[in-house]
Parts: structure tokens; sequence; C-alpha cells
């Protein structure tokens, strides 16, 4: 049935029919593709437009989306130069009908900067009605392993040719200048350069010479080097074979063998038995590009068979200089043959040469050993018993038997490839046709056992990926650098301390990446003591990427490799916490030490106040007694009311004293803040300045405190004075108050504090402020910083004393000349603000209750005045006489026991001095409650524990405290309050 015969309804069944089969074979097509991980490409010839798949993409390390928008540019961007004109050659010949398909191979640049061979093949699919091409479609394959193999191939192809023809050169190349051409372009193809020379030692022995040079060497033809002289100088002396990387920065080049293309350089001995006849050199001038351990052996070898070809071309050209000598030419010649037999017995590798007709022309004990096969078997010749015998001991004999024979098949044909053996053993097979002149006259096969070399290998690799475990698991962080201190390598936690991802590191100058400009010296010397093979260690800071600093130990060492520096190793440690902790212990310290010597002036403090005390008692009662024998109006009543005068501020210096070293006698009691405040205030109102505004900034209600109303006029009338002076007498001082709870976080800070409930009293001024230096000595007494004659400096050592005999502490905090704002004023100012945290009392205040009014009586009785200072106790018992006492007196605490067990029941009270020689106050009081359990008991002094004091108060085994210096009034007050007790 034609088209026109078909229904209409069976047409359109078929057209679904052959579109869904299209569809299904393009699905199965692009699955096919995918799967086999080709590129694929459809270009619209004539608008430029190209669709590549992802694998296409991924060839050259891309996505597709980083390549988009895509089209013909696309392949022209990344292609080769080079390759790209074949490319557009091929292409207007396939479009012009002379290929049937686009086939080329070409380089493509990938995303990591190296080339990547790609066979590029397609055709044209479809072309407009005049016959231009219009669709196009292909494929991408990646070759770049093929490629390298076909290199490494023919670099072996090229050694083997090489061989082969040195050979023939011993008898076919007699001239000498044409052998070193030959010798020189040989070694040149070998190792893939331009650039080669040869030098010769003199007849005399003395010099080497350059007889031949190509390429960069060419112009130094005659050069002549000492022995040890630059690196062929060197190698004559050693007779080693040398390589150097960088000619033009090695420390041992020649002087005056200079150039500035020179860079990667390998020399090799060429040898008459064991004596050194010249240097063979190959040369780069890429600076990418060195030479390697396999390019060392590859010249190695094949200057064994150059130096026996240099032998015969001396002989030959001696036996055309001598006939005479033509025997001894001859012979030499012989041993020349002799000695190449005896270094192809001398190779590593197994070599056998079999010609065209199956027969084995040549083979060495070492092809037989590595094979195991008996010498007689091999004597018979034939390439198929052998062959037999080698396939025993492969692991896959198959596909050794396959190539043998396709190679056969093919005598043109070079190969490479490796061999399992059964046995565990690893061969490198090699095969190349053996030719005499342009004629194929056999097979050279050649086996290098590389078992010891691919186990090497594989251990490298285990090695490596423990390295690498290693250093990505450190918990320090790690940079490896070149030996110009560009980063090769970090780890993971090199980017958690500095914040770089590895490829932002990566190919950077390490000291431009972590040191900042105050560090750049210190960065540069230790690159270079690790560049002079020096291991540096330090602690030191370094910046991380966003700006901020890292405390970090750094340990800097170089790399070595076969005992050749290669790199550079950093290791960085974070030890931000532990400089933190040492600068928190430092600072700790200087607490301690601070209140260690606040402690010690407090001790001195009120020792000195003590004898003080008790000379100004005998000065104030003796006054007392010549006032008391004077007439009114006697003139020397206004120079004892002048003594009088300057007694009493010397006892209030010494109150300052004691207070400070928290011995003053006081009676704390529970308070209210507030209302202690209100009765401070009203007295410092009327002493302050009315230039002086007080401002009062309290939370209600503030908590009770445990203190003496003196103590808290001590405190607030010293910080006023002091913020008077600092604000010249004008200004604002705000006092406030606050309920605080003190925890850990506090302490932290503050470690002389500790926590609980406390009330936080504030006294801010708005003062010039002061430096850190005033403020480590503020609290101690005679400290000042205004002129001689102008303070005493006890101020605030008497604040500092009263607090902490409150059991708080104060803290002053103060930057000079730099502003502030003063709290809850508003006032910008740089003043002082000293923070007072006194411990919460739970007690409610007592009311007040007055005191009943002292009877007249007269005074009567015994009192036993017990007193090691003198005059204390002279002025003591004059008093207490006058006043109708009866008097007994003793020097310490020995004497006072002696004169109670005398007076039994006549003394009606004692009055004792708390620090005398001999026995202590508790001794004494305990001994005198054994003899006499009721005697009421008055202790004074000028200076003791309030503590022991109020405990002994407490237990009642004294009766009261009388504290020195006291005055006539009131030591006959106290007497008589506790003898008529």
């Amino acid at each position: 049935m034609t088209d026109k015969e078909t229904p209409s309804g069976d047409a359109a069944t078929v057209r679904k029919q052959t579109d869904d089969a299209l569809r299904d074979a393009a699905w199965r097509l692009e699955s096919i593709i995918e799967g086999t991980h080709v590129g694929t490409w459809e270009w619209n010839v004539q608008t430029g437009e190209t669709v590549y798949n992802e694998v296409w993409a991924q060839i050259i390390g891309y996505t597709l989306d980083e390549l988009a928008p895509s089209s013909i540019k696309t392949f022209e961007t990344f292609v080769h130069p080079d390759d790209l004109k074949q490319s557009d050659e091929l292409l207007e010949k396939h479009f012009a009908g002379e290929l049937p398909y686009y086939d080329h191979d070409c380089r493509m640049k990938h995303k990591d900067g190296h080339w990547v061979w790609v066979h590029d093949r397609g055709r044209v699919i479809t072309r407009t009605d005049d016959g231009k091409p219009l669709m196009m479609f292909g494929t991408h394959t990646d070759i770049t392993e093929r490629k390298q193999a076909e290199e490494v191939l023919r670099q072996h192809d090229t050694y083997l040719a090489a061989l082969h023809e040195t050979s023939l050169e011993l008898i076919n190349r007699l001239d000498l200048t044409e052998l070193l051409a030959s010798i020189v372009t040989r070694a040149t193809q070998l190792v893939d350069t331009a650039h080669g020379f040869l030098y010769l030692v003199n007849p005399e022995g003395t010099l080497l010479e350059v007889r031949l040079g190509i390429g960069i060497y060419s112009g130094y033809i005659g050069y002549q080097l000492k022995l040890g002289e630059g690196l062929s100088g060197r190698v004559w002396q050693t007779g080693q074979p040398m390589r150097v990387d960088d000619y033009a920065v090695w420390s041992h080049r020649a002087d005056s063998f200079t150039h500035s293309g020179f860079h990667a350089i390998a020399a090799v001995p060429l040898k008459s038995g064991a004596r050194v006849i010249g240097v063979i050199g190959v040369g780069r001038i890429d600076p990418d590009v060195s030479f390697g351990d396999a390019d060392i052996e590859i010249l190695s070898r094949f200057a064994e068979l150059a130096s026996i070809a240099l032998d015969n071309a001396s002989l030959y050209k001696a036996v055309k200089q001598d006939v005479t000598e033509r025997k001894q030419a001859e012979e030499a010649l012989v041993s020349s043959v002799s000695l190449l037999k005896s270094t192809m017995e001398s190779t590593a590798d197994g070599i056998l040469v079999v010609d065209r007709n199956g027969r084995i022309t040549l083979w060495n004990h070492r092809f037989a050993d590595m094979w195991h096969i008996p010498e007689e078997l091999l004597s018979d010749r034939l390439d198929e018993t052998a062959l037999n015998y080698v396939l025993q001991q492969l692991a896959q004999p198959e596909t050794f038997l396959g190539k043998v024979r396709e190679l056969y098949g093919h005598p043109e044909e070079s190969s490479e490839d490796r061999i399992d053996l059964a046995d565990g053993r690893i061969f490198q097979r090699y095969s190349r046709p053996e030719r005499i002149g342009d004629e194929i006259v056999g097979r050279v096969w050649s086996f290098s056992d590389i078992t010891d070399r691919r186990r090497a290998e594989e251990e490298t690799q285990r090695e490596r990926a423990y390295f690498d475990q290693l250093v990505e698991t450190a918990p320090e962080g790690i940079a490896i650098t070149d030996p110009h201190s560009r980063v090769i390598r970090v780890n993971a936690e090199f980017v958690r301390m500095f914040g770089y991802e590895a490829d932002e590191a990566v190919g950077r100058c390490i000291d431009d990446l972590v040191a900042f400009p105050a560090c750049e010296e210190e960065a540069k010397g230790i690159s270079e003591s690790t560049n002079q093979g020096k291991t540096v260690f330090l602690e030191t800071t370094r910046r991380r990427k966003d700006g901020s600093h890292i405390d970090v130990s750094i340990i800097g060492a170089p790399i070595l490799i076969a005992g050749k520096q290669e790199a550079n190793y950093a290791i960085y440690r974070d030890i931000t916490e532990r400089k933190q902790a040492e600068a928190e212990k430092e600072a700790l310290q200087a607490q301690l030490h601070q209140s260690q010597k606040m402690e010690a002036i407090g001790t001195l403090a009120g020792g000195v106040a003590h004898d003080f005390n008790n000379l100004l008692t005998g000065i104030l009662g003796n006054i007392a007694l010549m006032r008391s024998n004077l007439p009114p109006g006697d003139p020397l009543l206004e120079n004892l009311t002048a003594a009088e005068t300057a007694a009493r501020q010397a006892a209030d210096l010494t109150k300052g004293l004691l207070t400070f070293g928290r011995s003053a006698m006081v009676l704390p009691v529970p308070m209210n803040i507030t209302a202690a405040l209100d009765t401070t205030l009203t007295l410092l109102k009327q002493s302050l300045p009315a230039t002086m505004d007080i401002v009062r900034d309290e939370e209600q209600p503030a908590w009770n405190v445990l203190l003496d109303q003196s103590q808290m006029t001590q405190i607030l009338f010293n910080l006023a004075v002091n913020a008077r002076d600092a604000m010249n007498g004008k200004g604002t001082l705000t006092i406030s108050v606050r309920n605080e709870v003190v925890g850990e976080e506090y302490l932290q800070a503050h470690p002389f504090a500790r926590a609980g409930e406390f009330v936080h009293l504030s006294v801010t001024d708005t003062g010039l402020g002061m430096s850190s230096e005033v403020i480590q000595h503020l609290f101690e007494p005679f400290y000042t910083t205004k002129p001689i004659g102008s303070g005493t400096g006890l101020g605030l050592s008497v604040v500092y004393g009263a607090v902490k005999q409150a059991g708080g502490w104060i803290i002053a905090v103060s930057t000079k000349g730099a502003g502030k704002t003063a709290p809850h004023i508003g006032q910008t100012c740089s003043g002082a603000t000293f923070d007072i945290y006194l411990p919460r009392c739970l007690e409610e205040p007592r009311e007040s209750v007055a005191p009943p009014a002292a009877s007249v009586t007269t005074a009567r009785g015994t009192v036993l005045v017990v007193e090691d200072e003198p005059v204390v106790r002279t002025v003591a018992e004059a008093l207490l006489s006058r006043s109708g006492y009866t008097v007994l007196t003793a020097p310490d605490g020995a004497s006072a026991l002696s004169v109670l067990r005398d007076h039994p029941d006549s003394i009606g009270l004692i009055l004792l001095d708390m620090t005398m020689p001999g026995m202590t106050t508790g001794e004494i009081v305990r001994a005198i409650r054994a003899l006499d359990p009721t005697v009421p008991i008055l202790l004074n002094s000028g200076y003791t524990s309030n503590a022991a004091i109020e405990r002994m108060l407490d237990e009642g085994t004294v009766q009261g405290f009388l504290g020195k210096p006291y005055d006539p009034n009131q030591l006959v007050e106290n007497v008589q309050k506790l003898i008529s007790m």
C-alpha cells in the first residue's frame, strides 16, 4: 500500500510509532554515550551555537554551568593555539567533502592549568538547501593517558635506537667529529631537550675542553674547565653523574660559565676503563622542568656505549696516523668489542634479540636469570622453545602471548607494557624492531625487573597516606612552604586557626598570609633561618584572615629529602588561652603583692600607732595634771592649751593609722545604710564648699549593713575631701547605693572579692582623674600627690582600713584625661569612681537608747594599774589618786598577779594594758580570773585586735575597754562606772 492508499488514522498511528521509536533511540543513544564517558557536541555551523554534554565539560575540569553560555567560541578558548589551526584546516576539508569525517587529536587547557589530550571526531549531519554545512555532531574522548603512554614508548624507542645506532657506530662511524655530533644529538633526543654539550679531556690530562655544543651551548666550543671546576669539572673529578635543578643560583657554578637562560643541567662521565675521558651534558631552559633519576640512568647507560665508540674512533684515528700500530689497534678494537659485550652483560635489564625467522641471535645472562631459563635451552636458539618456558611463569600467559604474536605480525611496531609473574614479581617489557640500515632484521626484547620499584612506590603511597592522615588530624596548624616561602600545603587546623581556605593559602607567601606589619622582620628572619637549614622555636603573635590577632608558638624547620633541602614546614600551636591565663596569673600575683604590701603597711602602722599612743597618753595626762595645779589666768595655761591641741591632732593621726590597719576599736551594729548616709551627709554638707553639688541616687529599700557610725563617717568624709581637692572645690559628687549579688563572673575579674549579697556604695567625682600609677599606690598611708605640707596622705588609707574592718572591699576606677559620663547626672568628666562593697546584714537596726546620766559619787576603792610604759603608768596613777582612788601599780602580768595575791579582797578594779612583754593578755586575764572571778577588768591599748576585744567582752572575762590616748575625764568615768558595779 502506497502513502496515498494509507488511511489517515493508520498514518497517524505510524507517525506516532515512528516518533516514539526515534525518542527511544535518542534516549538509548544518550544513555550509551553517558555510560562510556564520552563528551558530545552539537554545532550549528551557521550561527555558532553549540551544545555540549556534561562529560565534555568534565574532561577539562568544569561544569556546564561554569561554561555557560556555550558556543563554538568555548571550544576555541580552551584548545591549544598550535592545534586550533590544524583543527580549522581539517574542518574546511570535511565541509568541502574531501574528508568523510572531521578527526583530530588536540590539546585543551584543564581548569587546574595542565593540558589534556582530546580525540575530537565529528561529521556534518545536515546541510542547507545550497549545500552549506548546517548541523554537525561530534564526540570528545580523553586520550591523555594514551598520549602519555605513547610519549613514554617514544622515549624508550629513542633509547633503544640510540643504543643500537651507537653500537653500529663502533663499526661504521669512526670519524671523531661525526661521532661527537652523533653522540650529543642522541643524548639530547634521549631526554627530550634541544641543548647539549660534550667535553673531552685534553691530551695532557689537565683540562676539560668543550668539543661540541648544540642549542644554547653552541657558543661555548673551546671553553675549558679545571678538575673540580663547575658541574662538568666535578663529574670529571668524581667519575659520577650529577644534576643541578637551577644552575643560575647554584653556588658551585664556574665563575665565567654563566648564562641567564641556563636552568636544569645534567652531566655524566665518559670513561675508558676506569679513566674519565670526557663528559656528556644536557640542559633545559624551562624553569618548570628539571632532570630526574630516570634521565640520569638513561644518560649513564648511553655514556657507556658512547665511551666505547669514542675509544674505537680514537683507535681508528691512531691507525690512520701510524700504520705500524694497526695490529695494536685491531687488538684494541677486539678489546672494545669484548668490553661492549661485558657492558651488555653488566646491564640490569634482561635482553633477548630474535631474527625474522624466530632464531635467537643474542641474549645476556641477566635475561636467563630473570626467567630462570637454562643456558642449554637458549643455546638451541629457538624462540618458540624459550617462549613456552616463559609462558609457564606468567600470571596471564594468554595476554603475554597475544602481544608477542601481535608484534611479530607487525615488525615495525614498538611496545612497552607491564608483566605480572605468578610468583609475584613484576617486569617492564620493552620491544622494538632491530634494524640494519633501513632493513628490519629482527626484534629486540628488553625486560626490567621493577618489583622492588613497584613495592617501593606502593610503600611510598602508604607512607604518603599515613603522612596525609597525620598532617590533617594534627591538633596544630601546619603549613609546608617551598624555599621561596610560598605555601605548598596547609592542614585543617591551620584553616581553622587562621580562617583561610586551603586554596586561598596555597601559592601565597606565608609571611604575607599570617604576619602583620609589626612582625614582618621577625617572620622574614624565621624564613631565612629555615632556608639555611636551621630549626626555629618561638612564641609570637600572628594575624587571622579577618584581621584579628592570635597568640601562637611556632616551630619552623627544613624538610630534607636525600640530604637536600626541598621545602620547609611551620607548626603553629594556638596559645591564646595560655597567654590569657598567664596574664591573669600575673594580674593576680600583682594584686596579691599589693594586698600583702597593704597588710604589711597596716601592721607597721598599727605598731607605730601603739607606741605613739602611749606617748600621747603620757603627754595629755601630764598636761591635765599641770592644768589642775595652775590658778585661773595663769599665762602658762595658754601654752598648755596649745600643747594639748597639738597632742590631740597627733592622736587623730594615730587613729587614722589604726583605722588603716583595721586595729581601731569599733562597735559595729546593724544599721540602715540610708539613715547612716543621712547622718553623715548632714555633717558633711557643713564642711564642703557651696560650689560642690551632692547628688544622691539610691535604690530603695537598701539592705542593712553591720557598721559603726564612725566608720561610715570616716569613709564618706575622707572620700568627699578627696573629691573636693580633685575638683578644686567645684563640681559634682555623686553618691549611689545599690543592692548587688556578687557572682563567679565578678570574682574572675576581682579575685580579692567574695561571693554573696552586698550593698554597693559608689562615690563619683568630676575631677581630673588619676593615672594607673597613682591608683597602684592610692590607699597606701602617707602617699599623696599634693604639694608638701598640703596633706597627710592618710585620708584614703583610713577609708581602705574602715572598709576592710567592716568586711568589705574598695575599688578605684579612673583614667586620667579620658572623658566619661558620671552616673545618673549626664555630666561628661574624667574623674574617679570609688566602688565600696559592704556585706549585707540580715538583722534589723536596733533603736538607740539614751545612756543613763552619770551619777555623781565620791570616788573610792582600790585600782590596780598594770602598765609596762612608766610614763603611762605614772600618769594613770596620778590621775586616779587625785580623783580619790587608792592606786596599786604593776609593770607586767606576773607582777600584777603577785599584787592581786597580796591584796585578795581590797582591789576593786584592774586597769590592764593589752600589749606588755611576757604574758599575753589572754593569759593574764585567765590567771586573774583564777584568783578573783569577779573583779572588773578595764582593758586599755593604743593598738590591738578589735576582734580579740569583742570576744573577751562577749565572754564577760573583761568588762570594758578604754583606747589610748585618753584624757582624765574618760579614765575616771570608765573606772567609776565599772568599780561601782
